[in-house]
């Protein structure tokens, strides 16, 4: 995705399918089947938006 955007555009992503085991990921496709090597993407824009995300405590707020 980094490729075919620009380079203000922030990512950042969650823990899917197995929480913190770190084994796996699973995320539906459109029949609601879980499968693996699967992207979900949501975009968000805005002049006020603000993008957060944490992991082991260390918050990191990026605008």
């Amino acid at each position: 995705m980094r490729d075919k955007l620009d380079n203000h555009c922030k990512f950042t992503g969650g823990l899917a399918g197995d929480g913190t085991k770190f084994e796996e990921t699973l995320l539906p496709n459109n029949n609601r089947e879980l499968k693996n090597n699967t992207v979900i993407a949501l975009g968000f824009y805005g002049d006020n938006l603000n993008v957060g995300y944490s992991s082991m405590g260390t918050g990191i707020l990026s605008k």
